[in-house]
């Protein structure tokens, strides 16, 4: 993936690597094309925080890219909706 214009989001990504990394772990499903896509959508979320609530508490920023990779998989790997989300984030 390349955000070479972008140089906020790399860094944040760069810091939040080991949270990815836990989340995707915790998918279960070894699926790097899906995690490849949920990074891809947290990109266009990323942007649209920072452009309209530029001072957004690195937290709040860390939780959308949870919850983003999570239901990304959750939907692309067609898993049981029933499941809970919350998984992700203990």
């Amino acid at each position: 993936m390349r955000y070479e214009s972008n140089p906020d989001l790399i860094r944040f990504l760069r810091e939040c690597t080991g949270l990815i990394i836990t989340t995707f772990n915790k998918s279960g499903t070894r699926n790097l094309r899906i995690l490849k896509h949920a990074l891809n959508d947290f990109k266009k979320v990323f942007e649209m925080v920072n452009k309209n609530y530029p001072n957004t508490n690195h937290r709040v920023l860390q939780t959308m890219l949870i919850f983003t990779i999570a239901v990304s998989f959750e939907i692309k790997a067609r898993k049981n909706y029933k499941r809970q989300i919350c998984k992700y984030i203990k």
